[in-house]
Parts: structure tokens; C-alpha cells; sequence
């Protein structure tokens, strides 16, 4: 069955690349960092991010007018990296062997250390310490890893938690993944606040040991938005051992601050930082105030109508039909449909608690793909207010036992994913999705898989049922039907959608 070991392939990718060329180094969690060897990259970094973001840039440069980088204090030669923005170049050069220079092969490095971050993170940094939350949180990474595809679905990492210090977000941006309304307020760093986010942070600390350092303070909100952020970010970082990543898309609001958050997140230990960028007047303004080296550690996700990269369809962006379509043109996508149904998407990544400490509410969700039922790309299997801490414990608590199934019980309602046809073969059986083929061979780990399989996609038994007429019709021992069952289960090939899972 399925089991996601992705960091550890990507580890011995990097572990081979540093083995066989000596000048190359690790880069994330170095300290100090060595500007020399750094240079390089950082300015690769920021000759891509214009050619991604800047169509006029990146006319100039397929076109050979290099003199551009000097505009955006780019120090790199165009044609030394031509292999990370000419395709056509980078294949020959794959075909043929040739071999490239010590800065792409420094920035294919450092990128490939980036991976291996995120693996580390999603495998094993953000596992939760409670047996059946872990369980619960390994099904959903299969599902998503299914439902998605293995590139988008290793790019969720699935932390466990999540806590919004504002309501609301003043961002505004039209194509918003979460669908943010309008901010409303702040929770501000009051002594009263303040022991109240340490006690929270106890009980996350508490219920998930480890895996509490991979939780963060935003979603639906932005982290600027908030004017005690900092003081908040080191509560967290001195409680639970870690720094919480950056996303914000109000960098340039007020750019001194900004630099100032930034470089006390890396000192308190955040790797890797993310800004949406929502124009090119955006990322002139970063690329003005910053230089390449200071932004090496911070993604800037292109987000701009011009850009290459497409957002997702999800939230916000399902009510723009006109800019979606003209992005996804600019993205080199001429075949995308703007449908909610049958092509929904998810910037959604934490599976687990959501918490907004301005108006106390929390819930249990975990990413889907967007749909009329679900327009944010995320499930929610419960949501309610908490008066104070210790009630927040309970609440959650209480969830973990009710949602977190560590397998399946009798009344459990039994379907295959959602959008997923089956077809039953001489040799295993297929489930077929949008965007992905799931294979399962029949073998003795499971037995009956081909009579239960077409039991299960008639939508119309429980656990317990299909186990009796497994039994009563093709005597297999009810011990190895469970057995079945519950290995499709945490595989996450079973339909938990909370309406019908829990309904």
C-alpha cells in the first residue's frame, strides 16, 4: 500500500550532488551563511523571478538583450545560465550530457535542498505526537497525494495546526484561495492575549510534541495585518522550539517593517519565507528595496495577471472567470476551463485545528479540492466557538476521538474517492480521477479485493455489511475483510468527506 517516502529519495539526490562536486554546500539552516558562495544563486534567483513574472524582461532576454539584468541589479550573465530559462537549450543539454557551470549547478543544489525541506516537514517535522491524529493525518496525505497527483500533492505538507491573530484580511486580493472577507480586527498582544496564546500553544505543544513546530499564524488573514505579529512569532518560536514561516501579500506595505520581520523570523530559525507578488509594480518595489541575497530565503510567488504560474481555482478566483481565463493564457494554459466542479483546486495545506483567536472559533479541516460544497479547497468536519483555553482543550480533544478514526468501526459508510471510476481487471483493480489513475494489485495483503472492491462501488454498504456478505457469500474470514477495508482506508482511497463519512 501506499506510503509517501519522498524525503528520503530527495535526501540521497542531495547527498549524491554534494558527494560528487566538492564545491558545492548546503545553504538552509547554515549559519553563519557564506555571501561568496551564495551570490550566485541569489542572483539566478532573481533573473528567474523576473523572467517568469516580466514579459517585457523576458522578451528582452530571449531575444539577447542582456543589458536588462543591470536595471534589477542582476550580477549573473544570462547566457551562463541559459539552462534554467531556455527549455529547448536545457533538453539538448540533458540529451547530450553537457555539462553546465558551478553557479546552475549551486542553484540546482540549493533548490533541491529546498525540497528535501519540504519532504522532511511533511514526513516527518509535522507529525503529530497523538497516535490517532498521526494516523489521521498520514490518510489525508494519501488522499491528497491521489487526488492531486504525486507534484502537487507532495507540495502539501499537512502541518497540524493553524492560528489567526486577525479577522479578516485587508489584502483584497481578487483571486484569494480562501475566499477572505474584509478584515474586522486585530487580537492584539494584551497581557490578557498574551497568556491566553501561551496557553494554547501549551496545549498544541501537549497534544502533537514535535509536530507542534510546524503549525503557523495565518490562513485567511495575512501575518501584516496584525501590529503585534513579532511579538507573537517569538512567543511561538520560544515555546515550541521553531520559527512560523512568513506568507504575506503585503510586503511592500511598509517595506522597513517587513525587512525587520523578515530578518528576525531567520534569526528565530525559519528556512524558507513566501510573498505573493500581485503586480510588477509589486516586484519592482521588492526587487528595488531588496537585494538578491536579502531575498534568497523568501519565494515570491508570481501572482500578477502576466506572470507564467497559474493560480489556483479555489475560493475567490471561482467568481473571475475573465482574469482566470486570461491567466491561464498567459500561463501557456490555451486548454483551461473555468469550472468549479470537476476542476476545483486548493492552496489549502494544514490538516488539523484551525484557530482564530479574534472572534474563538475553531475547526477541524483538511484540503480538498475546491467544489460548490467546498469553495475554499478544504473540508470541514466541524466548526464552533471556545470561550477560553481550557474549553479549546476539550473541544479539540473531543474531535480527535469523534473524527480521527484509527480504523474503520461497523456503521462506517463505505465508497471509493469521490470523481473516481472503478474498473475491475484479471489482475488489480483501477480507480480513475481528473487528475490521476490509482493501480492496486490483487495479493495476499489483500484478500478479496476484487469481490469487495465491487461491493464498495455500489455506495450502498457499511463497513459491517460488506464484512457479512464477504462472509456469507464467499466465506472469507471476517478478520480478512476488516483487514482489507481498513488498508484502502488509511491508504485514502475511501470516501471521509464529513457529509457523508459522518453524516
Amino acid at each position: 500500500m501506499f506510503k509517501s517516502k519522498l524525503y528520503e529519495k530527495s535526501k540521497n539526490v542531495l547527498d549524491k550532488l554534494l558527494f560528487e562536486q566538492e564545491q558545492l554546500k548546503r545553504v538552509i539552516g547554515v549559519f553563519p551563511i557564506d555571501m561568496d558562495y551564495i551570490k550566485d544563486i541569489a542572483h539566478i534567483k532573481r533573473l528567474l523571478e523576473r523572467y517568469n513574472a516580466d514579459p517585457e524582461f523576458k522578451k528582452a532576454i530571449i531575444n539577447g538583450d542582456f543589458d536588462i539584468v543591470k536595471k534589477y541589479n542582476i550580477e549573473i550573465n544570462p547566457e551562463e545560465v541559459r539552462f534554467k530559462w531556455d527549455n529547448d537549450y536545457a533538453l539538448k543539454c540533458i540529451k547530450d550530457n553537457i555539462k553546465q557551470p558551478l553557479s546552475v549547478l549551486k542553484y540546482q543544489t540549493w533548490i533541491q535542498e529546498k525540497i528535501v525541506h519540504r519532504n522532511q516537514i511533511r514526513e516527518h517535522g509535522a507529525v503529530p505526537k497523538n497516535k490517532k491524529f498521526k494516523i489521521w493525518r498520514e490518510r489525508q496525505n494519501n488522499r491528497i497525494i491521489h487526488l492531486f497527483g504525486v507534484t502537487k500533492g507532495t507540495r502539501i505538507v499537512h502541518p497540524p495546526f493553524d492560528i489567526e491573530l486577525s479577522k479578516g484580511c485587508s489584502g483584497s486580493c481578487w483571486f484569494c484561495g480562501f475566499g477572505a472577507m474584509e478584515k474586522e480586527g486585530d487580537y492584539l498582544y494584551t497581557e490578557e492575549n498574551k497568556k491566553e496564546f501561551r496557553e494554547v500553544l501549551k496545549i498544541f505543544e501537549e497534544m502533537l510534541g514535535n509536530g507542534a513546530s510546524a503549525g503557523f499564524l495565518y490562513s485567511a488573514s495575512d501575518p501584516l495585518d496584525n501590529k503585534d505579529y513579532d511579538k507573537f512569532m517569538m512567543d511561538y518560536a520560544y515555546l515550541l522550539g521553531a520559527a512560523s514561516q512568513i506568507t504575506t501579500a503585503l510586503s511592500t506595505r511598509d517595506i522597513e517593517r517587513t525587512r525587520k520581520l523578515l530578518w528576525l523570523n531567520h534569526r528565530l530559525g525559519s528556512d524558507i519565507d513566501r510573498f505573493s507578488v500581485t503586480s510588477i509594480g509589486m516586484l519592482n518595489k521588492l526587487h528595488s528595496n531588496f537585494t538578491p541575497e536579502e531575498l534568497l530565503f523568501i519565494e515570491l510567488i508570481p501572482q500578477n495577471i502576466e506572470s507564467h504560474s497559474m493560480m489556483a481555482n479555489a475560493g475567490r478566483a471561482v467568481e473571475h472567470e475573465k482574469q482566470m481565463t486570461k491567466k491561464a493564457k498567459s500561463s501557456g494554459n490555451g486548454a483551461y476551463k473555468h469550472e468549479i466542479e470537476g476542476n476545483g483546486d486548493t492552496i489549502a495545506c494544514m490538516s488539523g485545528f484551525q484557530l482564530n483567536m479574534f472572534d474563538r472559533t475553531v475547526e477541524l479541516i483538511t484540503p480538498s479540492e475546491s467544489n460548490i460544497r467546498w469553495p475554499n479547497g478544504y473540508w470541514v468536519f466541524n466548526h464552533t466557538k471556545f470561550k477560553d483555553a481550557k474549553e479549546l482543550r476539550e473541544i479539540m480533544y473531543n474531535w480527535i476521538d469523534k473524527y480521527m478514526l484509527e480504523e474503520l468501526v461497523n456503521d462506517s459508510p463505505i465508497a471509493f474517492l469521490k470523481g473516481y471510476d472503478l474498473e475491475i481487471s484479471s489482475d488489480k483493480i483501477s480507480l480513475t480521477g481528473v487528475r490521476s489513475k490509482i493501480e492496486v494489485d490483487y495479493d495476499e495483503v489483500l484478500p478479496g479485493l476484487k469481490k469487495i472492491a465491487g461491493i464498495i462501488d455500489s455506495n450502498n454498504f457499511t463497513a459491517k455489511q460488506i464484512v457479512n456478505v464477504m462472509k456469507e457469500k464467499h466465506d472469507q474470514k471476517k478478520s480478512d475483510t476488516w483487514d482489507t477495508l481498513n488498508l484502502l482506508f488509511q491508504d485514502g482511497l475511501l470516501n471521509e468527506e464529513p457529509d457523508f463519512f459522518f453524516k
